[in-house]
C-alpha cells in the first residue's frame, strides 16, 4: 500500500505539468511565425513604391460627378495592374462649370501608366475622360 500511494501523486503531477506548458509554447510559436511575415511586407512595399512612383502616377479629369471609384477602377484596369485609385470629388464651383471629378491612379508598372496617359479615347458613361502623366 505504501508503494501505491507513492506512484499515484507523481503521475498526476506529471500530467498536469505536461498540459500546462503546451498552450504557452503554441502561442509563442504563433507569435514568432506571424512577425516575420509582417516585416517582409513592410520592407518590400516601400522599396517597390519609391523607385518610380511619379512614373506610375496618372491624373484623370472630366469624370462624371456621380461616377464611383469602382467605375474608374474598371476603366483603368484594362491598362494593367493598379496599385491604387483615389477619386477626388469636385467642388461646387467645378460642378457648376461641368468639370466633374478628378482621380489619381497609381499603376504597378510605369509602362502601364504611360499607356493610360497616352490613351486617346477614355470614357465613363459617354463622358470623355482626360488622362495625363504626373510630372
Amino acid at each position: 500500500m505504501g508503494h501505491g500511494s507513492k506512484r499515484g501523486p507523481p503521475k498526476a503531477s506529471v500530467k498536469s505539468t505536461k498540459a500546462a506548458p503546451k498552450p504557452a509554447i503554441k502561442t509563442t510559436k504563433m507569435a514568432v511565425k506571424s512577425l516575420p511575415v509582417k516585416k517582409r511586407k513592410k520592407v518590400l512595399a516601400p522599396s517597390s513604391q519609391s523607385l518610380s512612383f511619379a512614373d506610375r502616377l496618372v491624373y484623370l479629369t472630366g469624370i462624371p460627378v456621380d461616377a464611383t471609384e469602382q467605375e474608374v477602377t474598371d476603366l483603368v484596369s484594362s491598362f494593367g495592374k493598379i496599385n491604387n485609385v483615389i477619386l477626388l470629388p469636385c467642388s461646387e464651383e467645378e460642378s457648376e462649370k461641368g468639370q466633374g471629378q478628378k482621380a489619381s491612379v497609381c499603376m504597378m508598372k510605369a509602362e502601364d501608366a504611360r499607356a493610360l496617359s497616352s490613351a486617346s479615347k477614355l470614357g465613363i458613361r459617354d463622358h470623355a475622360i482626360t488622362a495625363s502623366a504626373a510630372k
